[in-house]
């Protein structure tokens, strides 16, 4: 099990769940950020031990920001969800949030092609130019929950991991 397709499924968990009790649907900025309206809402992090070739355990972590004021020098790239939604708090999110993510595969190695619907349909990437690792445009995530950037030649690149640069202004 890669990391990198739990962190996915967990944004999708989050995503539907807050689309479901607020009404707020946020995008997915690949691999681990909440976005709403271009502002980053929170975060997923992912950490996994292994025991030879099983994994030993694994830990989740969702940031959100729910209700904190944003500083001032952030107000243009970070959001919380009481700006949205006032009537939101923790305790509206925290039970169903955690049920849901109690009932997520953690031990599929792939990405299910209705899974990547799902992860296509809140794509913040999908469309944008990227500069840096590679150069192109992004196309998606492939079964593996790789990003995948396809360049002006036509060649497609799987990123795993690495720290983007957009050619427009993005969350970071």
């Amino acid at each position: 099990m890669e990391p990198g397709v739990i962190s996915l499924r967990v944004g999708l968990a989050v995503a539907e769940t807050l689309d479901e009790l607020t009404g707020v649907s946020p995008a997915l900025k690949w691999p681990n950020d909440i976005v709403v309206d271009d502002r980053k809402l929170g975060g997923i992090l992912c950490e996994m031990r292994w025991h030879g070739d099983q994994p030993s355990w694994l830990v989740v972590g969702v940031g959100l920001n729910v209700a904190n004021a944003i500083p001032e020098d952030l107000i243009d790239s970070a959001t919380s969800l009481t700006g949205r939604c006032p009537d939101t708090s923790p305790d509206v999110l925290a039970k169903p949030l955690t049920e849901r993510l109690r009932r997520l595969d953690v031990v599929t190695t792939m990405l299910t092609p209705e899974e990547r619907e799902r992860y296509a349909a809140r794509d913040w990437l999908r469309g944008r130019l990227l500069k840096d690792p590679v150069s192109g445009v992004v196309r998606g995530v492939d079964g593996t929950g790789a990003l995948t950037v396809e360049t002006a030649g036509g060649e497609v690149h799987a990123l795993h991991s690495a720290d983007l640069r957009l050619d427009s202004p993005a969350c970071s």
